[in-house]
């Protein structure tokens, strides 16, 4: 954009600014702009403003263009107005700009419009097939022509001829990219007084289509089965089933067939842009299939246990991780879908017992299977007390948690009254040796609470302080 005004006059208003898309390496006085082309008229917005503009044919600014002349795109009421000059000529504009205030300010200016003296245009499909060419034509391009230069700017793309009018574009058989991809084609074209233009042209390559079977494997009465050749990829496929041995009953054109007798059979799809992909196979062996196995597990409910659930589940393609998910929640823990396709079950009750919960997984060619997980939790291999009595006579004198030094030895204690008020803790290893006395915080230092019952917390750690996660938490009477 470029400054049409370099002298103003403000009536009230914020500076009111006009520029336009100049064509470049074009001296002249005035703005240029191209016959044909769209090109913005455009003011610098201020805020509250509302803009309306006109575009005339004479100096008097009375006679506006016609639509055969030049036309707004978009309307002709905001800050910037794109516009399509349609036939050479001085043109002359005004902008209007009314203020918040009821304010109005006035500007005008004129341009040039001139025929295009160079310029490249390529013509094609803008989208095609792994397996097809495609036509690409400059014949349009504007200009006393001499040359025209083709370039493949991305790898994998190629074109046939370098130079000339037309080209074709095809992907390079070197090509080990993902499809779908796009590929750009420049074309630079040169007149004969040496001026150069260039144009970029976008195409849309798509993958290649894989023909691919399913059938749920159960045989008719008649001992022929229905097959499936949805579970192929491609852009709008056409179906035929062919078989040189067995025998296929009904229509061979479409997505399913129906197969009787034992053989080789065919599957062979054709895509929008004619590429094919051809899938053979024995009746009944070899169709594709997917299947998802129940599994089992055991833990205890103090310990997370992940679960490998893919390791038994079957399919003849690649299972794909990221599609597995819960369907069926457990109801006395949680789970947890890992990156790897694993399940982490999470018990959330402190007591033995079964759990079940369901999962699907999906494969390359996207069907899907279910299966149900069973998990048996058992005692996390520790005892609470009901109470002790830390009375000086040598029997049951700490709150000691069977199997706790041997299990957990990493877990963190604390004591509170029913009221609520911390009496005890011990966050680097509770050793079974709490024997009632209090902590500075809330009582005198190592006094003996009084008889009563407490509630406390047990934050179980293995190898690290709290590591697992789990707590076990219940109430303690304390007796002299």
């Amino acid at each position: 954009m470029t400054t049409l005004f370099n002298k103003y006059r403000s009536f009230g208003l914020a500076l009111l600014l006009v520029f336009l898309a100049l064509a470049p390496a074009i001296a002249q006085q005035m703005p240029v702009v191209f016959e044909g082309k769209i090109h913005d008229l455009g003011v610098k917005a201020e805020p509250g403003n509302t803009y309306y503009w006109k575009i005339f044919t004479d100096r008097t600014l009375k006679k506006q263009v016609t639509v055969a002349e030049a036309e707004f795109v978009n309307g002709n009421e905001s800050a910037v107005v794109p516009v399509v000059w349609k036939k050479r000529g001085i043109y002359y504009f005004s902008v209007t700009a009314f203020g918040p205030t009821g304010c109005t300010n006035l500007k005008v200016g004129m341009l040039n419009v001139i025929p295009i003296v160079i310029e490249a245009i390529i013509a094609g499909a803008a989208q095609t097939g792994a397996c097809e060419k495609v036509k690409l034509d400059a014949s349009k391009s504007i200009g006393d022509i001499m040359n025209y230069e083709w370039t493949s700017m991305d790898q994998g793309g190629a074109v046939t001829r370098p130079v000339g009018s037309t080209t074709e574009f095809l992907l390079s058989p070197s090509f080990t990219g993902s499809l779908p991809a796009d590929f750009r084609v420049k074309l630079q074209v040169t007149d004969r007084k040496g001026n150069k233009h260039s144009d970029i042209f976008t195409i849309k390559v798509d993958r290649f289509p894989v023909a691919e079977v399913y059938s749920t494997g159960k045989l008719d009465k008649d001992g022929s089965m229905i097959v499936d050749g949805t579970v192929s990829t491609g852009s709008a496929l056409n179906y035929r089933w062919f078989t040189a041995e067995g025998k296929i009953v009904g229509p061979i054109n479409q997505p399913k067939a129906k197969l009787n007798g034992p053989g080789i059979y065919s599957l062979e799809i054709t895509d929008i842009h004619g590429c094919i992909s051809t899938k053979s196979f024995k009746f009944p062996l070899e169709i594709h299939q997917i299947v998802a196995n129940n599994d089992y597990a055991r833990t205890s409910w103090a310990k997370d246990t992940t679960i490998i659930v893919l390791a038994n589940d079957h399919s003849t393609v690649n299972f794909i991780p990221a599609t597995m998910h819960v369907t069926e929640q457990p109801t006395r823990g949680g789970t947890k879908i890992n990156p790897d396709g694993t399940i982490t079950y999470i018990p959330h009750e402190r007591r033995p017992g079964r759990d079940q919960f369901v999962y699907e997984v999906c494969d390359e060619v996207g069907l899907c299977a279910s299966a149900t997980v069973t998990i048996d939790t058992y005692d996390g291999g520790i005892t609470a007390p009901e109470g002790f009595s830390p009375n000086g006579d040598g029997l049951n004198e700490s709150l000691v948690f069977k199997g706790l030094i041997e299990n957990y030895p990493k877990s963190q204690l604390y004591i509170f009254t029913r009221s609520g008020q911390l009496v005890y803790q011990n966050e680097v290893g509770y050793e079974n040796d709490w024997g009632g006395t209090t902590i500075k915080s809330t009582m005198a230092n190592l006094e003996l609470v009084p008889t009563g019952t407490y509630y406390y917390v047990l934050k179980l750690g293995v190898h690290q302080i709290g590591d697992t996660n789990r707590s076990i938490k219940g109430f303690v009477y304390i007796a002299y």
